[in-house]
């Protein structure tokens, strides 16, 4: 059989090619969130508009109904004893009845049309905001497979034996943790650093105007405090997007003060349980298993209803397995996962199959509706395995 070869310069045209395209059309999409980003700042502003009009219009619609309903008493009462007032007070009482009764239709038809372009501008702005929130995903998207293409990738050689197949799912999870790292240290030396100096200056302002204006004092106290709850949600978000502790420490540390964090914010009781770390586990593969439970504690705090989660994590010699489970509500799993395909929801069942398949691993969910939930991952230490496993099922098919 004639062995096809390939162009390793031919190969590289073309990404680089194909990265040229790319980088014209993530501009593109740059120019899309910010008008997007526009748009819902500004149906936002009129919207605020709008709820506050219609909000003023009821009330006024309220007095006039309470103004119109003691007319109505007061016509009654002027038909019921006609002979007591005279002509001029029963023409001024049906003015009088009539203008209100103008005034409340008025109001009525006003306070209608307002609720109605309330409900316009906050269709407008959720579509707006779906706009706004698939371009950013789009965005992030198009930033790591950047990433996968300028990588290694643009060096590799197709072997004839199909063996860099393997490697692919590693490889996205690669890019994307190496955009995750640069967000983390782009974030950590701008805008945490001037926050920081913010709160230094606050002070300093504090010592100068201490003796000559206790008002102006009392505002940079307030915000002092504001930044300072700035930075620590900053910070937050910079653990979230690469925790340091993996790159200091380790998974073990860093998923048991995950797990403590987690049960400080919800309330629910977490164990962890693992067994001692293996050398073979690489880099990749830890930080892969803590946004698996990450995603998994999300779901958990969102659907599970439940009062109690365990964590285990056991470390073998060519597979890891991590178990999470909970004592909550429960869930079909093959009713959830078709109408997560048909509906395009419950994206984070998917992720997380996702997420599994491209490590090469595999996870079975056990739920029972009023039992709880229960969910077993097991995936390669390191590509060796993935690699040794390919080779394995292609002499087995061979």
């Amino acid at each position: 059989m004639e062995e096809m070869m390939v162009d390793a310069k031919q190969i590289k045209r073309i990404v680089e090619k194909t990265l040229e395209t790319i980088e014209k059309s993530k501009n593109e999409i740059y120019d899309i969130v910010e008008n997007a980003r526009a748009e819902v700042e500004r149906v936002k502003l009129r919207l605020k508009e709008i709820q506050e009009k219609t909000a003023s219009v009821i009330d006024e619609v309220d007095k006039l109904e309470v103004q119109d309903k003691l007319m109505r008493k007061k016509l009654v009462q002027v038909s019921k004893e006609f002979d007591r007032f005279t002509e001029h007070d029963i023409k001024d009482v049906y003015e009088q009845a009539s203008e209100i009764r103008a005034q409340f239709y008025l109001k009525q038809q006003e306070e209608k049309n307002l609720r109605a372009q309330r409900e316009e501008l906050e269709q407008s702005l959720k579509k707006a905001r779906y706009i706004l929130n698939s371009a950013e995903k789009l965005i992030s998207q198009v930033g790591i497979a950047m990433n996968y293409l300028s990588s290694e990738v643009n060096d590799a050689v197709i072997g004839e034996n199909g063996e860099e197949a393997i490697y692919l799912g590693i490889k996205v999870l690669e890019a994307q943790e190496e955009e995750r790292r640069r967000l983390s240290r782009d974030i950590h030396d701008g805008p945490a650093q001037s926050i920081a100096n913010i709160v230094l200056k606050a002070e300093i302002c504090r010592t100068l105007m201490e003796k000559d204006i206790p008002e102006g004092l009392k505002e940079l106290e307030e915000l002092k405090k504001s930044v300072r709850s700035t930075l620590q949600d900053i910070r937050k978000i910079i653990y979230d997007l690469r925790p340091m502790s993996i790159d200091d420490l380790g998974i073990i540390p860093t998923l048991r003060r995950f797990a403590q964090e987690f049960s400080e914010k919800t309330g629910l009781k977490v164990l962890v349980e693992t067994t001692k770390l293996n050398s073979d586990v690489e880099k990749i593969i830890q930080i892969a298993v803590f946004r698996l439970v990450q995603e998994l504690f999300n779901n958990i705090e969102k659907h599970a209803k439940c009062s109690e989660v365990t964590l285990e994590l056991a470390f073998g010699i060519k597979y890891l397995s991590l178990e999470v489970s909970d004592n909550g509500a429960g869930f079909d799993f093959e009713e959830a996962l078709e109408k997560a395909h048909i509906e395009q929801k419950s994206f984070g069942l998917i992720g997380l199959i996702e997420r599994v398949e491209q490590l090469h691993g595999q996870i079975h969910y056990n739920s029972q509706i009023g039992r709880g939930t229960k969910v077993v991952i097991k995936i390669p230490v390191n590509r060796e395995v993935m690699r040794d496993e390919f080779q394995h099922y292609k002499n087995t098919d061979s």
